[in-house]
């Protein structure tokens, strides 16, 4: 899931294709890293649920910070552009 979000950003790289906002932070949920990070900190305090359903289903405490930390990381890293007239 995570090297398939990873070639999905390739493509759009590759191709100069501009993604809408609902397929970026669903692609940038899973390429965050976070939801992997949880979901093994779930399994080391004894979660009984089964990882491909919390991955599956991702619940919405997972998903919600991963979203915000794709963002506040994108936002760092972008180009601050300046109108010098």
């Amino acid at each position: 899931m995570l090297f398939d979000g990873f070639m999905v950003e390739a493509k759009w790289l590759a191709t100069d294709q501009v993604p809408t906002a609902e397929d970026y932070l669903r692609n940038g949920v899973v390429t965050s890293g976070v939801p992997l990070t949880i979901v093994h900190i779930f399994m080391m305090l004894g979660c009984d649920q089964s990882t491909e359903a919390l991955i599956d289903n991702m619940p919405s405490v997972i998903s919600c910070p991963a979203k915000i930390l794709r963002l506040w990381d994108d936002m760092g890293s972008a180009e601050v552009r300046t109108n010098t007239c």
